[in-house]
């Protein structure tokens, strides 16, 4: 019986546990859910404040720009007033004195009308004895006849003058270079050095050095022609043409 008796009160107790566990969970997640729902009206309300001042700042800033465009617009319309009122005198000015100077004119012309009448008048009077009229004589004017124009004579354009020297000291230090590096062939077969100036149209010109000599002979024997000359162009000297063949 008292064993029974310890199972029904250890029963009992993780009944009442459970039932308050069940409680409390329920009782914590109506609350939980409650603050979520404080929260999200709490954001919507932050939201919709947040868009009530952006919209706000917008309308200040379109009433500061619509102030703006007034002002330049009264501006512009108090400049175009002023320039009126400075041109409006201007042209009155401009009408008094063209009014002025027709009535000069018309006086003058009035004067001289007066002047005239007086004058034919006394003219008419010392005429009136004479019988005989002196012809008048006509002068022509002669007509200038136009000069013609003389055009500068255009001058020609010069003909630049080519000239060719020839250049022995040259000549003699290839001679030397050949004689001072003679080739393979040249020691097996001889060689003959010859002056030859025919040769500046059978083969290209070269500026000198030891160096380009001693390789244009590499493969010669027999005989070598040689030659040099200096260029100039209208009489001024401008290089040394030297020719191996």
């Amino acid at each position: 019986m008292k064993e029974q008796g310890k199972k029904i009160l250890v029963g009992g107790l993780i009944t009442i546990l459970v039932g308050g566990l069940i409680v409390f969970g329920v009782y914590l997640y109506s609350s939980i859910k409650h603050e979520d729902y404080y929260l999200d009206e709490t954001i919507k309300d932050v939201a919709d404040n947040i868009e009530e001042d952006n919209t706000i700042e917008k309308l200040i800033i379109e009433e500061e720009q619509l102030e703006e465009k007034e002002d330049t617009i009264e501006q512009i319309a108090e400049e175009v007033k002023q320039e009126e009122k400075v041109d409006a005198p201007i042209v009155n000015n401009e009408a008094k004195v063209t009014q002025n100077k027709t009535t000069q004119v018309n006086t003058s012309n009035n004067n001289q009308k007066a002047n005239t009448q007086s004058e034919v008048k006394v003219q008419v009077k010392q005429e009136e004895p004479k019988t005989t009229a002196t012809p008048t004589a006509v002068q022509e004017t002669k007509k200038e006849e136009p000069k013609p124009v003389e055009t500068p004579k255009q001058e020609e354009p010069k003909q630049d003058v080519h000239t060719y020297k020839y250049n022995s000291a040259i000549v003699e230090k290839i001679r030397q270079d050949i004689m001072n590096n003679e080739s393979e062939y040249m020691k097996q077969y001889g060689y003959n050095i010859v002056v030859d100036e025919s040769i500046v149209t059978q083969t290209n010109q070269f500026t000198y050095t030891g160096n380009r000599v001693k390789d244009m002979i590499v493969y010669k024997f027999g005989t070598i022609r040689i030659y040099a000359r200096d260029y100039y162009l209208n009489g001024n000297y401008m290089y040394t043409e030297c020719y191996i063949i």
